[in-house]
């Protein structure tokens, strides 16, 4: 006979012991009694399995033994990255990944399509064009040619030219 502890705060399993006999109760009642403190039981817990972690459900203060076992996501210590903007966050709890979050490690300059990062062109644009600007204002160009290179990023994002390629129709 086994008994199985667990964690008082995540609940998780944390091991099993051989059940020492309660000798007194065991010759009151006629029957083998076991000592199962808190946060412990005699239920069998389910095996165990990769990426998972063993969790006892229904603990209470009424009920320190909890009800039942089950098995859930254990991604603790793993980087997810925020979709939203592609922050990392290490995970702490056990559970599984929230919808908001992925294990896909995102590009440079990355947008989150709802399967996979892609390249954000848009913000690559922007980015060019900020980097364009600090240059030219660097070599001293006067105001209106600043102007005069956003007007031509404009251009050629109407005309389709990303990022320095030029459309196949337009190419001579």
């Amino acid at each position: 006979m086994y008994v199985y502890s667990f964690h008082p705060v995540t609940k998780e399993l944390l091991g099993a012991y051989t059940a020492i006999k309660d000798t007194l109760e065991s010759a009151k009642t006629g029957a083998a009694v076991y000592i199962v403190p808190s946060y412990a039981t005699l239920d069998t817990p389910p095996a165990s399995e990769v990426g998972k972690v063993i969790i006892r459900v229904g603990v209470t203060e009424n009920c320190p033994q909890g009800k039942s076992w089950t098995v859930e996501e254990d991604h603790r210590g793993k980087t997810m990255y925020r979709k939203s903007d592609a922050q990392p966050s290490t995970v702490m709890d056990i559970g599984p990944i929230p919808d908001t979050y992925t294990e896909l490690v995102p590009c440079e300059h990355p947008k989150w399509n709802g399967e996979a990062w892609e390249i954000d062109v848009e913000s690559l644009n922007l980015q060019s064009i900020a980097l364009i600007r600090t240059w030219v204002v660097a070599q001293g160009a006067a105001p209106k040619e600043l102007i005069d290179i956003e007007e031509s990023a404009q251009k050629q994002k109407k005309m389709g030219v990303t990022a320095g390629v030029t459309p196949k129709e337009e190419q001579t």
